[in-house]
């Protein structure tokens, strides 16, 4: 179990890594404009403009992304939690946010004002002609600028205006005498683990969840132990964030990576405690189990229609609720196809159901009741 949370969190890790360096190798039409090429990509679902990329060559060793700094973003600077490249600039600060620890941007951004204009033109830009989402990355020997235009007619003039402040940060990184070492960014693979770890617990969870619906007889009040596994998926939660914090400390991106924790592990925490506790009950569930006869009992085959014209088989088994407190109330019981085709003619059958280590029923097999009669 723990191995194969293990290798989830490696998988995510490196496909997290292939994530972002695919991120930088978008492919676009060559463009050239006033003697400088540039690569122009829009991209469109179902006719409708998503996303617009616009980008130019730039040397290695700078990964950086600059936006419109927002109400989130001060809002965590002011707690405490994040902090932001110190740049001696007021005008920059308050509209620009870098997401970038790289000690070496800081510095060059400090020392040449054009560099800061041009982003701050860039981001006025945006403002003056609805360009939404706006971004600006540099990754893997790509600057680049994504935004999704309010309206497409802005499109036509957009090249030639951001394309020259584009040509401006490039000169800039190009001329930098920084040493390696300043302008590597010691964040992004500590981010990229803890990220990594959150969506394995999504995984783990969902994994866990499906088990119990791929045929496989299961707990009778899974609700019930899902509510109950909510309050140590939270605690987990609570935790897992407290290490974030540490990890981290004040980043530029730090609250970035909370709220994509919060939201991912949140769900995944509990989702994984429910995994856990759902095996703990049936692995290390040591007593014997005891027979109930069902009687006028009903074996159903649905079929449903999924996305894109997909057929799906559950099947079910039709009985009155026979433990004590629930009246004899409908119950539908979820069976594999094997149970499904030894109860297809039956009116009567057993479950055999076990106590659970945890306290939480579970059916261990159905069968038709005539089985027991002939053993």
């Amino acid at each position: 179990m723990w191995f194969g949370f293990g290798l989830i969190t490696l998988l995510s890790a490196f496909g997290y890594s292939l994530y972002l360096r695919a991120a930088a190798r978008w492919s676009g039409d060559q463009r050239m404009h006033a003697g400088t090429s540039y690569n122009y990509q829009e991209i469109r679902h179902k006719q409708r403009l998503q996303k617009v990329r616009i980008g130019v060559s730039t040397p290695a060793g700078f990964n950086f992304t600059a936006r419109e700094e927002g109400t989130r973003d001060r809002f965590f600077k002011w707690l405490g939690v994040c902090a932001e490249l110190h740049i001696r600039d007021r005008a920059f600060d308050q509209a620009v946010y870098l997401e970038s620890d790289a000690r070496g941007l800081g510095l060059l951004l400090n020392e040449h004002k054009e560099l800061r204009t041009a982003l701050l033109d860039i981001v006025s830009l945006a403002q003056s002609q609805g360009l939404k989402r706006l971004r600006i990355r540099c990754a893997h020997e790509r600057l680049w600028v994504e935004f999704k235009p309010k309206n497409e007619s802005v499109l036509a003039g957009a090249p030639g205006r951001l394309v020259p402040l584009l040509s401006v940060l490039r000169a800039g990184l190009e001329s930098n005498k920084l040493r390696l070492a300043d302008m590597r960014d010691p964040f992004v693979w500590r981010a990229a683990i803890l990220l990594s770890i959150s969506t394995a617990t999504v995984i783990f969870g969902i994994y866990g969840v499906l088990r119990s619906t791929m045929g496989r007889t299961d707990i009778l009040d899974s609700w019930d132990l899902l509510k109950a596994s909510a309050v140590p998926g939270v605690l987990a939660l609570i935790g897992f964030l407290v290490v974030i914090l540490y990890t981290l400390g004040r980043s530029s991106r730090t609250h970035l990576v909370l709220v994509e924790a919060t939201l991912v592990g949140g769900l995944g925490f509990v989702l994984s405690a429910y995994a856990f506790a759902r095996d703990a009950n049936v692995d290390f569930d040591q007593r014997a189990a005891t027979a109930h006869e069902l009687h006028e009992v009903r074996a159903e085959h649905r079929i449903t229609r999924g996305r894109r014209g997909r057929t799906n088989h559950n099947y079910y088994l039709h009985t009155a609720d026979w433990r004590a407190g629930h009246g004899g109330k409908p119950l539908a019981l979820e069976i594999d196809l094997a149970t499904f085709n030894r109860l297809a003619d039956q009116q009567e059958a057993i479950v055999h159901v076990r106590p659970g280590a945890l306290g939480y029923e579970w059916i261990e097999r159905i069968e038709p009741l005539d089985a027991r009669l002939e053993n």
